[in-house]
Order: C-alpha cells, then sequence, then structure tokens
C-alpha cells in the first residue's frame, strides 16, 4: 500500500542518565562510506518506502529517458514507464513466509517492446503486458503477469513464458497458495481455468470465490443457478446456495467451513463433509476452536434454537444469546448461554446448568478448568464459578480472573455503595469505584483500584488509602513493566498531574493521552501542555516547550539514553538536539535499527542536509533525499543524498 506520510519536522530530544559538559559546537561527523551513482536526475514523483520502511524507491528522469531506482541501484534506461502495471498494493511484497526480503516489480517500454523487470532484473520483450489480478503469491516467492507477443497471449509465470493462448488471459495467485488461476476471454465473456479443472471451461461462471485453504486450492463457483465447491482433487459438491459471508478458516488448519443450502435446507460443510441439515443458519456464527480442531455455530430450526458442536446438536433453546460458542484455551471445552421462556442457562460441554433470571460475562478462566459468569436470580447478581456462587449484591461488574486461574475480582454495588471483591471477599465501601481494578499484576499481589468518597478521588492498594484529588483517571493504574512502579493521572483544582510512586509531579493545564514507562522501567515520559505550549516530560522533568509534539510519535529510544518525538512544523520553529537549535528538521519519520538500538533522521543545519544518527551528527550534504535514512535488516544505515550536482549512496554502520 502507498505511504502517504504527513510532513513532520522532527527533533530528537537527548537526555541522559548521566550528566555530561555540553559542548559549544555539535558532534563531529560519523565515518559514513559514500557510493556515487552519477549525476543527479530529475524526479517528480516522490521516493517511496517499502511498508518495513527498509527499501527506498524513485523514478529518476534523464531527459526523455527514464529510470527506477531501488535503494539508489539504478535499472534499466526505457522511454517510458507503464504505471498501471506497477505492484503498488504494496509497491513492494514483503515475504511473509519461507523467505526475509522484499521484491519489485514494474514494465518499462524502449521502442515499441514492453519488458517486465522483476528484482532488477528485465524479462523477455513482448508487444503488449497486462498486470496480473495478483503479481505476487501469497509467499512473495512466485510471479506472473500476462504478455502479448503477435497475436498469442502469454501467461508469463516466474518470469518465464508458460501457457499460450488465442484470447487475452490474466493469471492469478488465488492469495492463500502458489497454484495459479488463469482468466481466459472468450468473445464477450471470461472463463476461468482453475489450477487443473478445464471442465470449468465449458460453461459460463458467474461468480467464483477463492476460499482460504492455505495449501489447498479451493474456490467456489457459481454457474447459472448452482454452486459448486471444490478442493483439489476431491470430488465436486453442487449447491443450490451458499453463504459467501459464512467462507471461514482457522490459521491453523488448511480446510475451511461454510454454510449450503441444498434442497431448501441449510448445512455446514466441513472439510468437505457435510454437517445436519436445518431450517436456518444464524449469519456469522462460525467459531473455530484455538487449536483449529473443533467447529461450532448455532441454527434454527422450525422455532427452536440449536447449538452445534463437532457436528453434533445440543439441546433446543427458544433462543440462544450467544450466537457462537466460546472454547476454553485449550480448547477441551465450550460453553454457550440458552433461554427457555424467561430462564436463562450456561450450558458447558452440552450441559445445560442451574436456571437463572439471566445469564451474562460467560468466560472460561484461563486455565479452562470452569467457567465463570454472572447470574441474575429475583433481583440480586452473584458471581458463579463452575458449580460454586458467591455472595449475592445488588449489581455486578467487571468480572476478572487472573492469569493462573486462582483469583477473581468484581466490583458490586450494594445499597448504593460500590466496594471490590475479591475472591468473594468485599473490601470497603465507596461512593464510586474507577473503571478498572488491577490485581495481581505480574509478580506483585497488590489489588489496586480509583475510588471516591463524596467529590474526593483517592487510591486504594492493598486495602489502603493514597493521596486525594479532586479527580482520576480512567486509566489508572499505569504500570511499569516489571509491576513494580505505578503511576496515574489526577486533578487538582484545574490543573492536572501525574503521580508517579506516590510522587506528585509538576503541575500542567492538561497531560497528554498516554503516559509510558521505558521498557526497563527505569524511567517514565508523558506529553503535557502549558497554555499553548506542549512539552515532553522524562522522569518528572519538563522539556523545551514546542509548539505541538507529532501524534503517536513519542517513542522511547530502547538503550534509554534518548527519548525521540516529533514536532508539527509551525513555519518557522527550531528543532532541538542535546540542546542545539537547528533550522528544521527532516520530514519523515524517525526510524529505528531492527534491533531498537540505533535511530536516525533526517535535519537541516544552515540550509545543508544532513543525517543524525544516535544524536551524532552525519556529514553534510546539498539535500538528503526525502525518505530517508532507513536501517536494513543486517543493521545497516543507508539513504541517497545530493552533493555538487551528483547523487550518492550512503551507508554506515553504527
Amino acid at each position: 500500500m502507498k505511504r502517504h506520510a504527513a510532513i513532520i519536522t522532527f527533533a530528537l530530544l537527548v537526555f541522559s542518565a548521566i550528566a555530561s559538559a555540553q559542548s559549544d559546537q555539535p558532534p563531529l561527523p560519523l565515518a559514513f562510506h559514500e557510493e556515487r551513482l552519477g549525476p543527479m536526475p530529475e524526479y517528480t514523483v516522490p521516493p517511496e518506502y517499502d511498508r518495513h520502511h527498509r527499501h527506498i524507491l524513485f523514478v529518476g528522469h534523464y531527459g526523455d529517458k527514464v529510470r527506477v531506482f531501488i535503494d539508489g541501484i539504478p535499472g534499466p534506461e526505457y522511454d517510458s514507464l507503464d504505471h498501471d502495471f506497477q505492484y503498488y498494493a504494496p509497491f513492494y511484497v514483503s515475504f511473509e513466509f519461507g523467505n526475509d526480503g522484499n521484491r519489485v516489480a514494474y514494465a518499462g517500454k524502449k521502442g515499441k517492446k514492453w519488458q517486465v523487470v522483476i528484482d532488477g532484473q528485465p524479462g523477455p520483450e513482448f508487444d503488449e503486458i497486462r498486470k496480473a489480478l495478483s503479481g505476487f503469491s501469497s509467499d512473495g516467492s512466485r510471479t506472473a503477469y500476462a504478455a502479448r507477443l503477435g497475436k498469442k497471449w502469454i501467461a508469463v509465470i516466474d518470469g518465464q513464458p508458460s501457457r499460450q493462448f488465442n484470447e487475452e488471459c490474466l493469471p492469478e495467485f488465488d492469495g492463500y497458495s502458489n497454484h495459479i488461476d488463469y482468466h481466459i476471454k472468450k468473445g464477450k465473456q471470461w472463463r476461468l481455468l482453475v489450477d487443473g479443472h478445464p471442465e470449468l471451461l465449458d460453461e459460463k461462471i458467474d461468480t467464483y470465490i477463492f476460499g482460504p485453504g492455505g495449501e489447498a486450492d479451493m474456490f467456489f463457483v457459481k454457474k447459472g443457478k448452482k454452486w459448486m465447491c471444490a478442493v483439489d482433487s476431491l470430488p465436486k459438491q453442487i449447491y443450490d446456495s451458499i453463504d459467501v459471508n459464512s467462507i471461514g478458516s482457522h490459521p491453523r488448519r488448511t480446510y475451511v467451513a461454510f454454510a449450503a443450502r441444498k434442497d431448501e435446507k441449510w448445512l455446514v460443510v466441513t472439510d468437505g463433509r457435510p454437517g445436519p441439515e436445518f431450517d436456518e443458519l444464524v449469519p456469522g456464527c462460525l467459531r473455530f476452536s484455538p487449536d483449529g480442531q473443533r467447529l461450532g455455530y448455532s441454527v434454527k430450526t422450525g422455532d427452536k434454537y440449536v447449538m452445534i458442536v463437532d457436528g453434533v446438536p445440543g439441546s433446543e433453546f427458544d433462543d440462544i444469546i450467544m450466537d457462537e460458542p466460546i472454547f476454553s484455551p485449550d480448547s477441551k471445552h465450550f460453553a454457550y448461554i440458552g433461554r427457555n421462556g424467561e430462564k436463562c442457562t450456561a450450558v458447558v460441554d452440552g450441559r445445560p446448568g442451574p436456571l437463572y433470571d439471566d445469564v451474562y460475562d460467560l468466560t472460561f478462566c484461563p486455565d479452562g478448568a470452569h467457567v465463570a459468569y454472572i447470574a441474575c436470580q429475583s433481583g440480586t447478581e452473584m458471581v458463579i464459578v463452575g458449580e460454586n456462587s458467591g455472595p449475592q449484591f445488588d449489581n455486578i461488574y467487571h468480572l476478572e480472573l487472573s492469569l493462573d486461574s486462582a483469583h477473581l475480582v468484581y466490583v458490586a454495588e450494594e445499597r448504593n455503595k460500590q466496594m471490590v471483591v475479591i475472591d468473594n471477599q468485599p473490601g470497603p465501601e465507596f461512593d464510586g469505584i474507577g473503571k478498572y481494578v488491577n490485581i495481581y499484576d505480574m509478580d506483585v499481589n497488590h489489588p489496586k483500584y480509583a475510588a471516591r468518597k463524596g467529590n474526593i478521588w483517592m487510591t486504594i492498594i492493598d486495602g489502603q488509602p493514597g493521596l486525594e484529588y479532586d479527580a482520576i483517571g480512567d486509566d489508572f493504574p499505569i504500570t511499569s513493566p516489571d509491576g513494580k512502579r505505578l503511576a496515574y493521572v489526577a486533578w487538582k483544582g484545574e490543573k492536572q498531574l501525574v503521580i508517579v510512586d506516590d510522587q506528585p509531579g509538576p503541575e500542567f493545564d492538561a497531560i497528554g493521552q498516554s503516559v509510558y514507562f521505558s521498557p526497563d522501567s527505569k524511567h517514565i515520559q508523558y506529553t503535557a501542555k502549558r497554555g499553548e505550549k506542549t512539552v515532553v516530560v522524562l522522569d518528572g522533568v519538563p522539556g523545551p516547550e514546542c509548539d505541538n509534539v507529532g501524534d503517536g510519535s513519542l517513542v522511547y529510544y530502547p538503550n534509554m539514553k534518548f527519548v525521540a518525538y516529533g514536532e508539527v512544523n509551525t513555519g518557522g520553529g527550531k528543532g532541538v538536539l542535546d540542546g542545539y537549535g537547528y533550522e528544521g528538521l527532516g520530514d519523515g519519520e524517525i526510524t529505528y535499527s531492527p534491533d531498537y538500538n540505533h535511530v536516525a533522521y533526517r535535519a537541516k543545519i544552515s540550509g545543508k542536509g544532513t543525517v543524525i544518527v544516535d544524536g551524532q551528527l552525519g556529514p553534510m550534504y546539498d539535500d538528503v533525499i526525502k525518505g530517508g535514512p532507513i536501517f536494513h535488516d543486517d543493521g545497516t544505515l543507508e539513504f541517497l543524498a545530493v552533493k555538487n550536482g551528483d547523487l550518492f549512496r550512503v551507508t554506515y554502520r553504527p
């Protein structure tokens, strides 16, 4: 997908854990390697990155000639490019399976002949080129396009001419495997040749859908009023209708399941095996278990609803509150809620439980051994875990279970008072409880929540009240990755502040939406407003005032020597780097090395372009090409730069 980044001017604010003396001059340039590529071409199309930000591409014009540059390396020279052919979605096709890397393809015209260039290598010459419906296979390892030579159309697979057709053809990867299918034009109609199924050429195909079959080549085609499903060499199955919205699969399985209608009855087909017939399928209710081995769905037969799991129908109900079952994390158990008349029950592994006026918030314990839910009976509510019921309250909210399944927590309301209940033991009463209750965070077994008495809010940790404020943010508590530190946002009159480890920070007019702990839990950062200015606060110390800080650009430099943030360009403000002011910082985004130990970005100083790496200045150029720098998989930093009218490919290994 083409990347359209907003033009942002970035600043890198350097905080050091150990104070160091400041020099009057910026750091000396780092040792960069330059490779001259030739005269700088004209380019009208902005450079592009692949979606992983590892490669840069731009189109260069030399008079009436054009070349495509990939990572600064020029491709063959052409008279023009076929912009409709270029694979823009995304332009670079990433290897998500099998290989590690990126690929790019485009078509160029030289004289009257066309060539497709794949990974910088030009292919055979043709009179005409057509881009395939899917130019790369799903894993990126194969390519396909259509070309005309004379009156013959040729499918070019993996750069080599393959099948020939008298009519126009378009090869296509099915999107889920490396199987190739051919769309063939016969007269005014298109036909489909599906990888070994030439019989489909005999009749008009109105609709075709490729199922998510992984290594299996599954497709659905509509021929007249009938639908056919085929999976590789399995026998073809004919149905009156197929619910295309019901086609689903599990990532760990190669089969798919779908709902089909045959002779006025519906059924679900799994792995080519038809399930029991019924009158109606509840739309969108197919649910696979976490391991992909089990399938459940709800259907309607007559006036009753039935849940079917593993092809076995369960009890009939007037309604099934949950259209699809829930499975335990280990996939061994399933559950759902059924209703008959005015009574509801939780059904576990096909066995209905006790009847209640209502049942909701049904969930499995993380270990999968029991279900937990809230049950309503005669105007009161209680929590049920397995076969055990807890105390009754007027209302119950926010039922949660600890990751080891040993504890549960919820908020209960009784006589207009609220309390946190842990393991069915009510805590102290308050007029209100905060949105979140945190228990057993990491290795720290101490419940934490915010509570209100009258108009005063306070934190409650281990049952003990903390500091009092006019309000406490809904995101309380914010805990560090190691679970040993705690922070939250509070209101004190008209001012806001961040409290870290029970120590109030400076007051501001507003605190940004996010408060971050560093990955090693040693530092904390956030943005704050003072009037119209924004500051970045690191460990309670405000940084320089900015007009604004770019959304989502506040990022910790992983070794915790720096914190990087984007400053919106207001047309005259200076960026800040280690206390030095610069005329402007490069348009684009901060880029990090694959191991997240290094950071780099573009900047301008006294009208010259440069790249800043880990807070140190690189060499000066007339310009650094927009879009760079980038880090490659091996950690090498690369960008394109212009000096004295020449284009250079510049690399640096931190």
